[in-house]
């Protein structure tokens, strides 16, 4: 088993700013796309590339499991759409 060392927006708190299912891995826009790529490759999960709410907490402001991802009642249209072309379950609003 490998052990990584690896930060976000020059944090190591990956947890705060990223949310990590099974299937799935979303990491922020502002962390670069060759990074959040790596990452994706590392957890073996599809990537999805967006804020939540034009935000970079992403792991502090949703929930997800394999079946489903529960959003903020002020996340953007055009990133419930990123998440819908790449995670095929339930995604609820709150």
């Amino acid at each position: 088993m490998a052990i990584y060392l690896y930060d976000l927006v020059g944090s190591p708190s990956i947890g705060v700013y990223s949310l990590a299912t099974d299937k799935m891995v979303i990491i922020p826009k502002l962390v670069p796309l060759k990074k959040a790529e790596r990452l994706s490759e590392w957890l073996k999960v599809k990537l999805i590339h967006t804020s939540v709410g034009g935000s970079v907490l992403v792991g502090a402001l949703a929930y997800a499991n394999s079946n489903g991802i529960l959003l903020p009642h002020f996340v953007r249209e055009e990133e419930v759409e990123t998440i819908k072309s790449c995670f095929e379950g339930n995604i609820t609003i709150m």
